[in-house]
């Protein structure tokens, strides 16, 4: 399959201060851009699974399985060997919709540098990681390969987009 990934990211602010009677505007900027192409080596991957619209009711959870438990759009089984990006958006924006990543109890994909380590993404957040180099994240496969997600907001409903790129090799 061939997969190529081009992104570009800019943030964009506007500070406004006004002292003794003088306003003065900064408008700083920080940009990103980067292009991967499709392969197994440094900065290209070979597989693709994306989600839009995914939902986990209240105190819900699971656990993607990405050594072999994720279906493409094409029906082809992924079974990722290295993870080069992640994104997750929370689309939800009331108070309490929120999103935990990682903690898997058992065959934790290493996310962050501990199986037990989680990560809360609040309404309306994005959580994005780009490994490009060849080394990615490892998957293992039935000891390393569950990434799980879990609505925290007890009696809410989160709704988010999951896109997930890297090699089979």
């Amino acid at each position: 399959m061939s997969v190529s990934l081009n992104a570009a990211i800019k943030l964009a602010f506007t500070q406004t201060n006004t002292y003794k009677g003088v306003t003065t505007t900064s408008t700083p900027t920080v940009a990103t851009s980067f292009q991967q192409g499709t392969g197994e080596a440094a900065n290209t991957q070979d597989q693709l699974w994306l989600h839009i619209g995914r939902t986990l009711v209240a105190s819900a959870s699971e656990e993607l399985d990405l050594a072999a438990g994720l279906v493409d759009g094409f029906g082809t089984t992924l079974t990722f060997v290295k993870i080069k990006g992640l994104w997750i958006r929370n689309t939800n924006t009331a108070a309490g919709d929120t999103l935990a990543i990682g903690g898997s109890a058992a065959n934790a994909f290493l996310l962050f540098d501990s199986a037990t380590d989680i990560y809360t993404l609040g309404p309306g957040g994005l959580f994005l990681i780009n490994e490009p180099s060849l080394a990615g994240k490892a998957v293992t496969a039935a000891t390393g390969d569950l990434l799980k997600l879990t609505e925290t907001g007890a009696a809410n409903t989160c709704t988010f987009d999951v896109c997930i790129w890297g090699t089979s090799a």
